[in-house]
């Protein structure tokens, strides 16, 4: 399938396919990332609980993009 032909079948899609299409999109290109994979490893193990978000502060920066 060639790439114009993707970008219009994307863009045909509803909004809340796309979402899930770039979610998938992010990740794939993530999956191979060293130093992505360390950030997030880092992430994980912080305990810190200053550094940590509440529900509505992590809904917040997810609606903000």
């Amino acid at each position: 399938m060639e790439l114009d032909q993707l970008k219009k079948e994307i863009a045909s899609l509803p909004s809340d396919r796309q979402g899930e299409l770039i979610a998938y999109l992010v990740q794939l290109r993530n999956t191979n990332d060293p130093a992505y994979r360390r950030l997030v490893m880092e992430r994980l193990g912080d305990r810190d609980p200053n550094h940590w978000l509440t529900p509505d502060q992590f809904e917040e920066r997810l609606n903000r993009g």
